[in-house]
């Protein structure tokens, strides 16, 4: 059978690691915030039906969430939406969680390198590790996409309301904003 495959080139070579690509064994601590954002991609629709790729960056520590909407899954875009977030909530990232995808590789580990930034990778076939922001999309797609009684008009007004309005269980009921006055940021 395997020379069979390999004769008519069905069996590809396994890729090889770049020298920097170490998996965590550990998770991270979180205690202020910048340490460990956790940035993913989801794919979702426009309002023309249209298949988008939503790069979403979350601040475990205060529960932040930022999104950018794009038409590809490249690792520029992700490097736009890390630096967008960073623009909008005033403070840097000590450190980066990412899954394995290749939008978080390339030019996106080159701009964490120059800035100074760790980029740390989670186990793969491991989501929970990142679930913070996992679980933010999740709420989104509950509250926002798949509710046809949604009272915001945008993706943009529901981040709002996530980050300034909504209370959160995991920050004792307070929003992430009000969690975000409370620290000092010295990242």
């Amino acid at each position: 059978m395997y020379r069979f495959y390999k004769k008519r080139k069905l069996i590809r070579k396994p890729q090889k690691k770049p020298p920097w690509y170490a998996p965590l064994k550990n998770s991270l601590i979180i205690d202020k915030p910048g340490v460990g954002a956790e940035p993913d991609v989801k794919y979702v629709s426009d309002e023309k039906g249209r298949r988008k790729c939503q790069f979403g960056v979350c601040d475990p520590f205060t529960r932040l969430y930022h999104r950018e909407t794009f038409n590809t899954r490249e690792s520029k875009n992700a490097t736009l939406a890390l630096k967008n977030a960073q623009a909008v909530w005033g403070f840097s990232f000590c450190s980066v969680q990412t899954d394995n995808g290749g939008e978080f590789r390339g030019e996106f580990h080159n701009y964490l390198e120059k800035a100074g930034i760790a980029h740390r990778f989670i186990p793969k076939k491991s989501p929970w590790w990142n679930g913070i922001v996992e679980r933010i999309h999740r709420s989104m797609d509950e509250e926002y996409h798949c509710n046809p009684r949604r009272k915001w008009k945008s993706p943009k007004d529901w981040v709002r309301f996530y980050n300034t309005e909504r209370n959160h269980l995991g920050l004792e009921g307070i929003t992430p904003r009000e969690k975000l006055e409370s620290v000092t940021v010295d990242c």
